[in-house]
């Protein structure tokens, strides 16, 4: 009787429908992230880990900062229903320094990029970083300080600090890095002149740059989340066509 209650049982877990996971990661090294993980993304990287076989084809990732004073859970919220539906691994760090992002941050996040990556077999041509405010500079920094590992950034309200020298070194075996940036007119924390410079220099430079201006302040305008998906994405589909 046991024999069969244990039977049926595994048989009804075997059958149960795939869930979405979502949890705070703590390495041993004093950082954390929060980590999304769509419905089936998670049960394929085990299937593929204990039978020793890789995915035809792994999801897609994007790398989320947070702003000033926010924390990955913060910023994470708004994109776990996109992510869900299109089928994205979502990693959104918390910066070391509530107020901004720093180098010991970048090596952080390039740590956690490894090991999600590896776990879930991600894509290497769909790896995508956005961020609002200090998280936009911190795409923008990202970007910049490693080249032809993002196809793609998002960077929204944010300011770019990178030398000719990184800007020069763009190009990859993927081709050039898209870049689509969204700022407000009416910004007065980081001004709309400040994506206007971004776009001209990063034009200069060969970049694939999409400027979207909105009429409003400094805020993050979350409506604007599935278009922002749709211009990191796409810069894979131009690629390929």
């Amino acid at each position: 009787m046991l024999a069969r209650t244990a039977a049926i049982l595994l048989v009804a877990a075997a059958v149960l429908p795939a869930r979405a996971e979502q949890h705070r990661v703590r390495t041993r090294e004093g950082y954390s992230y929060e980590l999304y993980v769509p419905t089936g993304v998670a049960d394929n990287a085990t299937t593929s880990s204990s039978h020793g076989a890789s995915l035809d084809q792994g999801p897609p990732l994007l790398l989320l900062f947070h702003w000033s004073t926010g924390r990955g859970a913060s910023i994470l919220e708004s994109w776990t229903e996109l992510a869900e539906r299109l089928g994205f691994i979502v990693i959104a760090p918390d910066g070391r320094h509530r107020m901004r992002w720093t180098k010991r941050d970048m090596e952080d996040v390039l740590d956690a990029l490894v090991a999600v990556g590896a776990r879930y077999q991600v894509d290497p041509d769909r790896i995508y970083a956005a961020g609002f405010s200090s998280g936009a500079n911190f795409a923008y920094r990202l970007m910049a300080a490693n080249p032809g590992l993002l196809r793609a950034i998002a960077p929204f309200s944010g300011r770019m600090r990178a030398t000719d020298e990184e800007l020069g070194n763009r190009l990859s075996s993927n081709g050039a890095t898209r870049v689509c940036v969204w700022h407000g007119t009416s910004d007065r924390t980081i001004r709309y002149r400040n994506a206007r410079e971004a776009v001209e220099r990063l034009s200069s430079y060969g970049y694939d740059v999409h400027l979207h201006t909105l009429r409003q302040g400094h805020w993050f305008d979350v409506g604007q989340i599935p278009t922002m998906w749709e211009c990191m994405d796409g810069a894979r589909n131009a690629n390929e066509s």
